[in-house]
């Protein structure tokens, strides 16, 4: 197995309770498959520069270099190997994008959201070299933050028997649906795994084909998570859950 954690560290060394989170994930992803961590993120804390979002108009970001963070962490989860983008990658500093770019009754830019899957796609063709591995998981470093993890026994029992079945994609956690008002939860994309070949069609189709999914299909509106359960379900993949009493690693716990 591919266990990547992508994304910014955050909050990801701001306490030993969660290094120790991104280590129990990497312990127990061992424990359970032969598994290889991959670490994908960037070489500041958080964005470097004022974002133009919306929902983040009052939101500091940590532009610090993410050095010490990184080896830190890496200290902890043992990757396999490691890649770092650098802020000037980040599209979101853009002056010139266009309105068009802003993801319908969202505050999250179609921007944000490629460079997100960008970022997970690196992850996997990282891993592509030290490989081949037959399934892969994606997690965020700064689990414990408010950010799904997968640090229970029991999440990779569920996990391991998940992985006998080929066209299946789980996913943990849930988000607070926004549209259409008064709606149920829907799935969050911070972790998720499945086969190899069907965690990346999935994650392939939804890169490619953002703007138009964004403004042509109305069942996304307002959440750009649903892009990746609508691109799975083009490709005729059956999407499952974890069961979610454990699923959520809340800040301070491990």
């Amino acid at each position: 197995m591919a266990l990547l954690l992508v994304g910014h560290l955050r909050c990801a060394c701001t306490s030993p309770q969660r290094l120790a989170s991104n280590a129990r994930m990497a312990k127990l992803c061992r424990g359970h498959f032969n598994c290889s961590v991959f670490l994908v993120t960037w070489d500041t804390i958080d964005g470097a520069r004022v974002r133009l979002e919306p929902h983040n108009a009052t939101r500091h970001f940590n532009a610090n270099s993410s050095a010490a963070c990184l080896a830190r962490l890496s200290r902890h989860v043992k990757p396999a190997a490691t890649h770092v983008r650098t802020s000037q990658q980040d599209p979101l500093s853009d002056p010139t994008r266009h309105d068009n770019d802003q993801w319908p009754l969202s505050s999250v830019s179609i921007a944000a959201y490629r460079m997100m899957l960008r970022g997970i796609l690196l992850a996997l063709d990282l891993a592509s070299r030290h490989g081949p591995f037959d399934y892969v998981v994606r997690l965020r470093p700064d689990v414990g933050c408010g950010i799904t993890g997968l640090i229970h026994e029991d999440q990779w029992k569920q996990v391991t028997r998940h992985a006998q079945q080929y066209g299946n994609i789980f996913r943990c956690g849930l988000l607070r649906a926004h549209f259409p008002p008064g709606s149920a939860r829907v799935r969050g994309d911070n972790c998720f795994g499945g086969h190899w070949e069907v965690i990346g069609g999935m994650l392939r189709i939804s890169h490619d084909n953002l703007s138009s999914i964004a403004h042509g299909e109305p069942s996304v509106r307002g959440h750009p998570e649903l892009a990746l359960d609508l691109s799975a379900k083009r490709l005729g993949y059956h999407l499952t859950a974890l069961r979610d009493s454990s699923t959520t690693a809340r800040k301070g716990h491990t």
